[in-house]
């Protein structure tokens, strides 16, 4: 029998940080059940610069030769090679801990022409605080991004000046948001970690006996239901920590419930991956979906998914050595500096850190200008906030 090759899905990774929007600096590994069922159903795997190509082995007429089970899952990490990234990308984070972002083709998120695999961004409403940094989807199908600590007392509406202000519209694009790094059960948000084979919970109350489960995703129920584990830990005295074995179980997004408390984990399983923060999960959708990788004939789609990161905006302040430069102006009259204290510029509005110049700003003493074209400040480091949003500085040698 003739055989070939056909691309059975591709995921490629974006950052607007980037000029070419590509996000090169990275590698996708498979989970090693996933390579395993690799092996087993005759695929494999090749990187081009920022995606990753899936592919299977197929007969002359493109049917797979032995197609994936039904919600079969393939889960592959992210390694990122640039150590600062959170710095110049738009990342939820605090100074101890770095957050679990988990990408799936269960989210459903179509939009603009893409298979993304970010949840959907949620529509602006009204009642809701934003912070900078937040996007939502305006009532003209757009996203906007929200740059101001007060942004949500005024709706997104490019049209409307008092709108950009507040908010910076992207356009047909979903990118990822603090949403990819949680889950939601019972109408909670838990924060997703990522967890190795034994996991050390710490219980809120101390007392000896504790009683704890551990939960699989449902394909029938859409929720992490399905039991695994349950068991019982019996102490000589109080204690709040209550260690669980994972090791039987595959790699993947678990639901940990120890008395009344729950967590979320993405467990893996291979010691040298453990560590990593961006893990996606790729599941064998029936045809009708639209994110499936088969037809109904057995046939690769050659889908291609998005998962796709915005740039940090942030405050890009000069410091001047000398007196003689008494202001900054961008040409484009895309951004407004003003003083912010002894010979320093700062924007009014955060401006996207980038790896392309920007050849618009200039320093100058009064009508003369003075240099130009100001540098950018350099992505890796973030200053204090100054209202809500971070801050950079730049020293201009002049």
């Amino acid at each position: 029998m003739k055989t070939k090759f056909e691309i059975l899905f591709s995921i490629e990774l974006l950052n607007n940080f980037y000029h070419t929007g590509k996000w090169s600096e990275i590698s996708f590994t498979p989970m090693p059940e996933t390579a395993a069922i690799m092996k087993q159903y005759e695929m494999t795997f090749r990187q081009i610069g920022n995606e990753l190509l899936v592919i299977a082995k197929t007969d002359k007429s493109g049917v797979v030769l032995v197609p994936l089970p039904a919600f079969a899952r393939l889960s592959f990490t992210i390694t990122l090679h640039t150590p600062n990234y959170m710095n110049f990308t738009n990342c939820a984070f605090t100074d101890i801990e770095v957050p679990t972002y988990c990408f799936n083709n269960l989210n459903a998120n179509n939009f603009g022409g893409k298979h993304y695999l970010v949840k959907t961004i949620a529509n602006y409403k009204t009642a809701t605080v934003y912070h900078p940094g937040d996007f939502v989807k305006a009532v003209d199908g757009m996203i906007y991004e929200a740059i101001s600590d007060n942004a949500g007392t005024t709706a997104p509406n490019n049209t409307i000046p008092a709108s950009k202000d507040k908010w910076v519209q992207h356009g047909n694009v979903q990118f990822a948001t603090v949403g990819d790094t949680e889950q939601i059960h019972d109408g909670t948000a838990y924060s997703i970690s990522t967890s190795g084979n034994i996991i050390n919970f710490n219980a809120t109350l101390k007392q000896k006996v504790h009683n704890f489960s551990v939960y699989a995703f449902n394909m029938v129920s859409q929720q992490y239901d399905k039991l695994l584990i349950s068991n019982t830990v019996i102490f000589n005295e109080d204690n709040d920590r209550v260690q669980i074995n994972l090791k039987n179980i595959p790699s993947g997004i678990y639901r940990i419930k120890v008395n009344d408390d729950t967590s979320f984990v993405y467990l893996v399983t291979d010691n040298s991956l453990n560590g990593q923060n961006m893990f996606i999960d790729i599941y064998n959708l029936p045809s009708s979906n639209l994110q499936a990788c088969l037809d109904g004939l057995g046939k690769p789609t050659q889908i291609k998914y998005t998962i796709a990161f915005a740039a940090r905006r942030v405050l890009w302040r000069f410091a001047m050595r000398t007196d003689s430069i008494t202001s900054v102006k961008d040409t484009s009259n895309s951004y407004t500096f003003i003083a912010d204290g002894l010979r320093k510029f700062i924007s009014e509005k955060p401006i996207p850190l980038s790896d392309a110049a920007r050849k618009t700003l200039v320093a100058k003493n009064g009508a003369l200008t003075v240099t130009s074209p100001l540098p950018n400040p350099q992505a890796d480091s973030l200053l204090a906030k100054k209202n809500e949003i971070y801050t950079t500085e730049t020293f201009i040698n002049f």
